[in-house]
């Protein structure tokens, strides 16, 4: 029997990696009821229940039922530690540091990956080490260290360049495109993902082509090229809905319905913010509701618009701020405090409108004496990232000319 478990879960594993994830599920589901109606407590048993409970955990990381994931990743680490399996024990860790980062925990999910790192050279692991290195450049990233993201996405992409991983080096370079957004280097960024795209399309990897896909229409977006961004937008959106990625489908959702918004067109963008909400709702993302609702208050509040309702304006923009101030997120509070303000002046409820301008004020004093300090170190980290890049392409040539020095003197 274990035989035939062990070949389902291997089937449930290539259907994840073709995104087909009901199916990964079922097969997966498959293999844990059978192993609990046979009452076994073997070791080989106990690691197959693991593997079939990590199939379902990347599942549902990938349908955006995160905290489902997490409760999961700790049943399995339990297990991981009763019957020592110390492969189980590592991909949960890594495992573990996605689901964090994706709910915007970036410390606790940089400790996960630390002890994954860890975890897998103890079993002597390279490729998922490597994948690890790269999570990390990603998570600094999200921290706005970017020296850190690029020093150690550069590492994981000069050991998968060697190893002739391409899937791992068009993660990696998307990784790249990524930081130079950040830094708003739009050239080197489009550079970058249009390359991460050509390999992620080669090898068939529709999750891969998806993300760099949208990555290159916020890129657009950034620009202020509208049509541009939209064009890219939906064809992430295309691809995501075939493979059923619940958060990504939300989030490229909103930002479809943001671009509308600077298009002009009200009714496009309600309804792309209205599909959008119903799936942060259903998946629980609180960070993604504030936002999506925020958007509608201001779209409802444009007197230049036919959309305009004082009343839904005011409703939405108050939750957008409840929500908002719950999680802390002052980027939003700025915009929302602002917008409910110029509703309020509008209909010539002052004292209402003095009240909201002050909080906006507020709030914006506060961002801006951080975001003072935090250019200073922007600056110094574009100047180390740029003195990296170069040091890699450098490092790079040299090996490309070992390799052709070698060639030349090897015989044939």
């Amino acid at each position: 029997m274990a035989q035939e478990w062990h070949a389902q879960i291997d089937l449930a594993n290539a259907e994840l990696d073709k995104d087909h994830l009901t199916e990964a599920l079922d097969l997966a589901n498959g293999v844990i009821i059978k192993i609990q109606e046979g009452n076994t407590s073997s070791e080989i048993d106990q690691a197959l229940f693991a593997k079939a409970q990590l199939v379902m955990v990347n599942v549902y990381l990938r349908q955006g039922r995160y905290e489902d994931a997490l409760i999961l990743i700790d049943k399995i680490l339990h297990l991981a530690e009763e019957h020592k399996l110390l492969e189980a024990k590592a991909k949960s860790l890594h495992l573990s540091s996605k689901a964090n980062f994706l709910l915007g925990a970036y410390e606790r999910s940089l400790e996960y990956s630390t002890k994954a790192l860890a975890a897998y050279e103890d079993i002597g692991d390279e490729p998922n080490q490597v994948n690890v290195i790269g999570n990390i450049g990603t998570i600094y990233l999200s921290l706005g260290s970017f020296d850190k993201a690029l020093e150690f996405s550069a590492k994981a992409l000069t050991i998968e360049e060697k190893n002739g991983n391409k899937s791992g080096v068009a993660r990696l370079i998307a990784n790249i495109g990524l930081i130079y957004i950040e830094l708003e280097s739009y050239e080197v960024a489009l550079k970058y993902c249009k390359s991460a795209l050509e390999l992620h399309d080669e090898l068939g990897e529709k999750s891969g082509v998806a993300a760099v896909t949208a990555n290159i229409g916020l890129l657009y977006q950034a620009q202020g090229a509208s049509q541009e961004a939209m064009e890219y937008m939906l064809k992430a959106l295309a691809i995501n809905e075939e493979i059923e990625n619940k958060s990504e489908i939300a989030l490229i959702t909103m930002n479809i319905g943001c671009v509308c918004k600077e298009l002009g067109n009200a009714e496009k963008s309600l309804e792309y913010f209205n599909r959008s909400l119903a799936i942060y709702e259903e998946i629980g993302a609180k960070s993604g509701i504030a936002n999506v609702l925020g958007n509608m208050g201001i779209v409802f509040s444009n007197t230049n618009l036919d959309s305009y309702d004082d009343k839904k304006a005011e409703e939405y923009l108050l939750r957008a701020i409840e929500i908002s101030k719950e999680l802390g997120i002052q980027s939003f509070l700025i915009i929302f405090h602002k917008h409910l303000a110029e509703l309020y002046k509008s209909e010539n409820r002052w004292k209402e409108g003095y009240i909201q301008f002050e909080h906006y004020h507020e709030i914006e004093k506060e961002v801006q004496s951080e975001e003072a300090n935090q250019k200073a170190i922007q600056l110094e980290n574009r100047r180390k990232v740029d003195e990296a890049e170069r040091d890699r392409q450098v490092k790079l040539a040299r090996f490309q000319e070992q390799e052709k020095i070698l060639l030349n003197i090897l015989p044939a």
